[in-house]
């Protein structure tokens, strides 16, 4: 989990957003997470949960930033709502911190996870009263239109780099034009069948921003079974343009796609077996 850690604070380096790392201290993060996933409702979060510490760090980020992890008055407690995750019984599920007293350290840390439906969130330390604060909203999903109207443009040589992800029916091909047709003609069907209805984009949030990812079926006709490799577009709105800046195994895009997922059921086949 500190390798997973590390690649997360890195890949947010130079981001204006508030990191839930640098926010409060987690003295267990393995047992927090165990926690949430206990409480929610099942769902597959990856190995060591780490989907599940993925949707966490973005649902903090975009709830910081809209101003929905509450606080009392003396800034002695915080609560986050853990994006839109609800327990069996559609409870929602919170995040308790406490002003941290070690100088130097993030502000807060870790004091419990909580779920309740009531409008304020009892907030207890050492045998004290209990402090109530008003329960945070989840958290408004700005997500921009997809835009089917737009030009895709392609990296033929960074695709190069990955050939090991194509699907083996089509690693098999040696000609590199013949390699990247393939490619060219499934990311331009994609953004095609979205363009007259389809609706097969799905948004992401990654390094505090949203994106989209293109789903690419090429060895298949099936849409609603996991896809070959899912691409990775980068939007260029002044210049009408989407960039396929990288292609991804369904595993691998999915962490991003559930962050900002209120249903999973555009994604869900994205793990299963290939």
């Amino acid at each position: 989990m500190q390798v997973i850690n590390r690649e997360l604070n890195q890949n947010h380096r130079g981001a204006t957003t508030t990191h839930l790392f640098d926010f409060a201290f987690l003295p267990d993060l393995s047992g927090l997470l165990q926690k949430i996933a206990e409480i929610a409702v099942n769902e597959n979060w990856g190995q060591n949960h780490e989907y599940l510490l993925r949707y966490c760090r973005d649902n903090f980020e975009i709830a910081h930033a809209q101003a929905k992890v509450t606080m009392d008055e003396n800034k002695q407690f915080a609560v986050w709502r853990v994006g839109y995750l609800v327990s069996a019984d559609g409870t929602p599920i919170y995040v308790i911190f406490e002003k941290n007293r070690v100088h130097g350290k993030q502000p807060f840390y870790l004091r419990t996870v909580y779920k309740t439906s009531q409008d304020r969130i009892p907030c207890r330390s050492n045998g004290n009263p209990a402090v109530y604060i008003p329960r945070p909203d989840e958290p408004e999903y700005e997500i921009p239109e997809y835009r089917p109207d737009f030009n895709v443009e392609f990296n033929w040589h960074h695709y190069e780099e990955q050939r090991s992800r194509l699907p083996k029916a089509l690693q098999a091909i040696e000609n590199d034009r013949a390699a990247y047709l393939c490619i060219f003609g499934a990311v331009t069907l994609s953004h095609r069948l979205h363009k007259a209805g389809a609706r097969i984009a799905v948004p992401q949030y990654y390094r505090g921003a949203y994106e989209y990812l293109l789903p690419l079926c090429m060895t298949h006709d099936d849409h609603n079974s996991r896809p070959d490799l899912v691409a990775g577009l980068q939007e260029d709105r002044q210049g009408k343009t989407y960039f396929v800046k990288t292609l991804l195994l369904p595993e691998m895009a999915y962490p991003h796609a559930r962050a900002v997922a209120t249903s999973t059921a555009h994604i869900r086949s994205w793990l299963q077996d290939p």
